[in-house]
């Protein structure tokens, strides 16, 4: 039998397990008992929980969602819609699924750069060299063939359970925040009057010419 308990201990909680055995010893029954603290333990599940929940909750707002084990190539699990993508492609591997879906949904003229980013292999060796968070700006095609911009984020981590790569992958919406971006950055380099780039702009392009022209 055994029974976790919490004590306040000093003003920190802490949690205990109770192990105790019934054992029969020359025809007496006998009791042993043992305690063991296993803060770290519920602490490590409490984490866990956490971060579930947290996925949970980042996902549900995601335009796309998406969950990935790079030890095995396989899709482990993805929000609604992306689901609903790679219906008919469940049972491939992601890398050739992602293909697919790029080859669609993408700009011809981006298509290298992002299955590159998205490759197991790109993913691993990121994640080697202790690259955990990563992100790619490109635009996606909407239900109504017009191009959008979009942001992926991917995070990697090793899974305890497991043993294996795990990356999930975000992908939202953020032409409002790009169109804005562009207005901002118009209206730093271009004169309102004059409609011509402003002294500060000139001299920016002057200089980078000038670092392009300089031998070596």
């Amino acid at each position: 039998v055994s029974c976790d308990f919490l004590v306040n201990k000093m003003g920190e909680s802490v949690w205990y397990r109770a192990n105790a055995t019934n054992l029969v010893k020359h025809n007496k029954h006998l009791c042993t008992c043992s305690l063991y603290d296993i803060s770290a333990e519920k602490a490590a599940q409490a984490r866990v929980l956490q971060e579930k929940e947290y996925k949970k909750g980042i996902s549900e707002r995601a335009m796309l969602s998406f969950d990935i084990d790079l030890d095995t190539r396989r899709i482990l699990n993805g929000g609604k819609k992306f689901m609903e993508m790679i219906e008919e492609f469940r049972d491939l591997d992601y890398e050739t699924i992602f293909k697919f879906l790029l080859e669609k949904n993408t700009l011809k003229e981006d298509f290298n750069r992002l299955y590159e980013f998205f490759s197991q292999k790109h993913m691993c060796k990121e994640f080697s060299f202790g690259h955990d968070f990563l992100e790619i700006e490109f635009q996606m095609k909407n239900d109504d063939n017009n191009y959008y911009w979009v942001k992926a984020s991917v995070h990697i981590v090793f899974d305890m359970v497991s043993k294996h790569r795990i990356m999930y992958g975000l992908i939202d919406n953020i032409t409002e925040q790009k169109t804005l971006h562009d207005e901002l950055q118009n209206k730093a380099e271009i004169d309102e009057l004059t409609q011509l780039i402003n002294r500060a702009k000139t001299v920016q392009v002057v200089n980078d010419y000038i670092a392009n022209k300089r031998p070596g």
